[in-house]
């Protein structure tokens, strides 16, 4: 009997362990928080004024303003509100004021945060200045004009351009030159002849204007081109040339190292790519060839294109052409998870390893995932899935829904085929499998965070993933619909007692919106108190 007893209580006692958990629920498993991205403006429904929530929706900003804007900067959120009194405030994304400019400055708008630089303008004329979060002047109201990049703000006069520094200073004046184009590690100006020079970031001359063209290439690497249409490398922090006047061609405002050049060999012009010291990293040797992106260049060799990495080996060795029609003989899909070759009117379709996994007898029009979207010749349909490898064919045209958030596998946009060649003009929801599921036709279709937006002239409906209607509106006055991440249904309206009118005073169009919030389930919901 002892025996017995020490061969069943292990089991037992195991038995009557998981029994325990699952009565006590074992470990508790937190239900994962969808995080909000960004904060967002209501509409008071009893002083018609704007407030604002936070990314937890919970209100920072009561409601008192004729005008409130959530806007982004440099990644960072502020609200800029326009107070009853024609005051405009410029606040954190938590609400805090930062600066309360009066009310003789409008159109007042954020140039920098960081440097607390401010766009104005005044109602007696169009002009715009700077002022900062003090209300000082930094830059009169005299310009048409004016925007900041790099750091330095540049000013439109009546005429050509002029380069001042964010505490006001002109560095460069348009009485000198014709033009002022700020590249992202020095100035290029042109004379009155139409001659390039280069300046430094502190408005001194670095290259004096007697070239035929200069253009930002590479971080600080310049092409300088020479009156023989040649050009040569410059490195504008050690103030020297890093080559001769060799290139016929150097690719403008490369992203990356290396980028690409052409030479003349023996009356052939042919491509390579340099890096920033002026070294010829992958040879002269291609017919024709492309920036790189995602790593990786297009080149032609022998009259065919291929894929090269940065080190100069073949992704895809050269043996596609292109066809009419088609800018490129290979082309990305779904940032580089494919990659698509045309030849001999096929495309072959290949990961992103460069290995062929399948070939269409059409040209590709997108990808989804798994589903591939192709047309023949002769202008007909089809359907190809790389997991199942069936063709299908459709007597629709197919094509990718507009950029929202990132759209679900196998869903199209569908126009229906009328005639041989005709297609009515309405877009339905297409998705892969079930046909159209959309009983209504849509100028256009866009997914965000898990609903279908779709307008057209005489609706604008939220559709569930399965076709279903969750809400619909009237179009008349909407200015826009978006869904937040958190299942928020965010609707802009035009405010119909002043419209779109054109000639509505500065007070009326600054009221020109009504807000309005609703959940997932399409219920009016209100963050008031």
């Amino acid at each position: 009997m002892p025996k017995l007893i020490k061969k069943i209580l292990p089991p037992l006692i195991i038995i009557l362990a998981c029994i325990i958990i699952i009565f006590i629920g074992g470990p508790k498993k937190t239900k994962k928080e969808v995080e909000p991205l960004t904060p967002l403006v209501f509409q008071s429904s009893t002083n018609h004024l704007y407030g604002a929530v936070d990314t937890k929706r919970k209100v920072i900003i009561e409601p008192k303003y004729k005008t409130l804007f959530a806007k982004q900067l440099d990644g960072e959120y502020y609200f800029i509100g326009t107070t009853e009194s024609n005051e405009t405030d410029i606040m954190t994304d938590e609400g805090k004021i930062l600066d309360r400019v009066p009310s003789n400055y409008v159109n007042v708008s954020v140039l920098s945060l960081k440097d607390k630089l401010l766009e104005v303008s005044n109602n007696t004329n169009n002009f715009v200045g700077v002022i900062n979060f003090e209300n000082q002047t930094i830059i009169p109201m005299k310009y048409n004009t004016l925007s900041f990049k790099n750091d330095f703000l540049i000013l439109n006069p009546l005429s050509n351009e002029s380069i001042a520094n964010k505490n006001g200073k002109i560095l460069v004046s348009s009485k000198d030159y014709s033009s002022v184009t700020i590249e992202d590690n020095g100035i290029v100006v042109t004379n009155k002849k139409g001659l390039y020079g280069l300046l430094d970031f502190n408005g001194n001359v670095v290259l004096e204007p007697t070239y035929n063209n200069i253009h930002g290439v590479y971080g600080n690497i310049f092409a300088v081109g020479n009156n023989n249409g040649n050009y040569a490398l410059y490195n504008l922090v050690n103030r020297n040339f890093i080559s001769s006047f060799k290139y016929t061609y150097i690719q403008k405002e490369a992203k990356s190292s290396p980028f690409l050049a052409c030479k003349v060999y023996n009356g052939v012009s042919l491509y390579g790519y340099v890096d920033s010291r002026g070294s010829t990293v992958i040879p002269f040797e291609f017919q024709s060839g492309y920036a790189f992106t995602d790593n990786y260049a297009i080149v032609q060799q022998n009259g065919v294109y291929g894929l090269i990495d940065k080190s100069g080996n073949f992704l895809i060795k050269p043996k596609y052409t292109i066809i009419p029609g088609n800018a490129y003989a290979i082309e990305s899909f779904q940032n580089g998870n494919y990659y698509v070759g045309y030849l001999d009117n096929k495309s072959y379709i290949m990961n992103s390893n460069g290995e062929v996994i399948a070939d269409v007898p059409g040209v590709v029009q997108t990808i989804s995932n798994k589903t591939v979207f192709y047309q023949t010749t002769d202008n007909k349909d089809f359907l190809y899935n790389l997991n199942t490898k069936k063709t299908m064919s459709v007597n629709l045209y197919l094509m990718p829904l507009s950029k929202g958030t990132l759209t679900p596998d196998g869903y199209f946009g569908a126009y229906k085929n009328v005639s041989k060649s005709k297609f009515v003009n309405s877009m339905y929801l297409y998705e892969e499998g079930k046909g159209i599921i959309s009983q209504n036709g849509y100028n256009s279709i866009k997914f965000e965070n898990g609903l279908f937006i779709c307008k057209s002239e005489k609706r604008y409906d939220l559709l569930k993933p399965d076709g279903r209607v969750l809400i619909s509106f009237d179009p008349v006055n909407i200015l826009n619909i978006s869904v937040t991440p958190d299942g928020l249904i965010y609707v802009q309206k035009v405010n119909p007692a002043i419209g779109n009118r054109m000639h509505a005073t500065v007070a009326e169009q600054q009221n020109t919106r009504l807000i309005s919030l609703y959940n997932i389930k399409g219920e009016k919901i209100s963050f008031e108190k």
